[in-house]
């Protein structure tokens, strides 16, 4: 689930002027992205490039198993995700993820056009940020399409998941049911 999603760089300008953050990240971060590819990531009070698939600070190596998500119920258990809700909380802001419906690429967002804000970890291994998306059980709409969705956050939730108390982050972890659409995209016909 969310294995590839579209950042366009006026959604990335409109996201830091809306945090009142300073921009001045390259080209490298917009258009679409796959797993290990550079992307926006916005911390508190800056934001930053970072690699896309979790490298523990722990890690003795990149690990072989890539971690793009991380499924919201386990977060707590797992080694890797365990005390970063604390600590390292992010956002990934996206214009849409793709899912792959009836074999073609389809580009989920929301219907009003606006940027998608997704709950992210982060952490820094050998001087490198890299981050994950949290993943929810699907709103029954996304369910047509995928099993697992990203973590989209309402405006009004936004502060709260980078600012707030890990315990007011912990209450915004739990399942969604955005309005989004989905157009099949062209040029992308089949898998096979």
């Amino acid at each position: 689930m969310c294995n590839f999603f579209k950042l366009l760089h006026k959604s990335a300008t409109r996201a830091a002027k809306k945090l009142k953050l300073e921009f001045n990240l390259g080209s490298e971060c917009f258009g679409d992205k796959n797993p290990t590819d550079k992307i926006c990531i916005i911390r508190p009070n800056e934001m930053a490039l970072a690699r896309w698939s979790l490298i523990p600070s722990w890690s003795k190596e990149v690990p072989g198993v890539l971690m793009t998500n991380a499924r919201s119920e386990t977060l707590e258990e797992k080694p890797a995700y365990r005390g970063l809700v604390e600590t390292n909380r992010c956002l990934i802001v996206v214009d849409g993820f793709y899912e792959w419906f009836n074999k073609h690429k389809t580009l989920i967002s929301r219907e009003d056009g606006t940027e998608m804000y997704f709950a992210g970890l982060w952490d820094e291994w050998q001087g490198e940020k890299s981050a994950t998306i949290i993943t929810t059980a699907p709103s029954e709409w996304v369910s047509q399409y995928q099993d697992r969705m990203p973590l989209i956050l309402e405006a009004d939730e936004i502060e709260t998941w980078l600012y707030g108390t890990a315990e007011e982050a912990r209450a915004l972890i739990f399942a969604r049911d955005p309005d989004l659409t989905a157009e099949t995209v062209n040029g992308q016909q089949s898998l096979f």
